[in-house]
């Protein structure tokens, strides 16, 4: 509307493929730091001529092809169990945020309203939904980050809020969080090795530092990191190599659960595919399950056993992957998926 309404030129910069394809007129390829292919958006994306470009239009997630993030090599597979109880439940969930403005006080926002969800060990829950629709915050209060809420949050049966202090310290063990930003969330002072060997320290998980730089380099090798990088920092690595030691940091505790909250969305396409790819084979390795939590409706239909929608701080819908994409119930749920096609 802005460039019709003023005649704007703009130049348009993303990794987003297919919102390049919607807005776009002409698209230019770079790889490192070179121009590679440009054309018209038609014969960009039906005739590339480069391989990069063709590479970059492979990694793309279909909404028909579920199987796209299942072709890694995995040393066990199976799928989550149903037959058992809920490895995570909540009930009743509602979080308010103060916030303080200027010259008028306190605002009290409720961000979270009556939030039911159940987690099954081996499963990968999918939460989507716009920007503000709460599914960050409802991340950070499963980790305890965010601590003022009502309602209960049960492990295994058991409510948090029960737990003794080193019941409730190994909680926060079980349940790790990836973070959105590998350029934000690792200590630039701390080599990429110490990175992952503070937690094992912290929570004195092995005894001796031999043995805790031993699990160290097996961490590294399981996310597919060179151990020898041990003594680099993090501002020697790429986007998708930091996001790797992010990965492996969660791991250094031995969760159950990982929170996934937008963890490829700020890598290129192929980078976030080999990612993708990662999170599986470490599901299986290590019997994880996932809460994904993701605006990228393609990711999330390829990745998830089940997906529930979130609209403005309430479950809008919740189904299995394939029948909510397929028959989605909810208005809200249909205008999501019709934008991201």
């Amino acid at each position: 509307q802005l460039q019709q309404q003023y005649s704007l030129s703009i130049i348009f910069i993303s990794h987003d493929l297919r919102l390049i394809e919607r807005i776009a007129n002409r698209v230019l390829v770079m790889q490192k730091g070179r121009l590679v292919e440009q054309g018209n958006i038609p014969e960009i994306f039906l005739h590339p001529q480069a391989e990069y470009t063709r590479h970059l239009l492979a990694c793309r997630p279909s909404r028909q092809d579920r199987s796209k993030y299942g072709q890694t090599t995995v040393l066990h597979q199976s799928g989550p169990h149903y037959h058992k109880g809920p490895l995570l439940e909540i009930r009743n969930l509602e979080v308010d945020l103060t916030t303080s403005r200027m010259f008028a006080g306190k605002d009290k926002k409720r961000i979270l309203q009556q939030i039911n969800l159940k987690l099954w060990e081996g499963e990968t829950l999918g939460i989507v939904g716009e920007s503000g629709s709460g599914k960050t915050t409802l991340g950070r209060t499963l980790m305890q980050l965010i601590q003022s809420y009502t309602g209960e949050i049960l492990y295994r049966g058991v409510a948090v809020s029960d737990l003794m202090t080193r019941q409730r310290k190994q909680f926060y063990q079980t349940i790790q969080l990836i973070f959105q930003d590998p350029y934000a969330s690792l200590n630039p002072r701390m080599s990429i090795g110490e990175l992952i060997r503070e937690p094992i320290v912290v929570h004195r998980l092995i005894a001796t530092k031999s043995e805790q730089i031993k699990k160290v380099n097996e961490l590294l090798e399981a996310v597919q990191i060179d151990p020898q990088w041990y003594h680099r920092y993090p501002h020697q690595l790429s986007g998708g190599q930091r996001q790797r030691i992010a990965i492996a940091r969660s791991l250094a505790l031995q969760p159950r659960i990982l929170i996934c909250d937008e963890c490829v969305s700020a890598l290129d396409t192929t980078i976030a595919d080999q990612i993708l790819n990662l999170l599986n084979d470490l599901k299986a390795r290590y019997r994880l399950s996932y809460l994904f939590i993701s605006h990228d409706l393609g990711i999330v239909q390829n990745m998830a056993n089940r997906v529930i929608v979130l609209k403005e701080g309430q479950i809008v819908e919740e189904n299995f992957t394939d029948q909510l994409f397929d028959k989605p119930h909810h208005e809200y749920t249909r205008k999501l998926i019709e934008a991201s096609l």
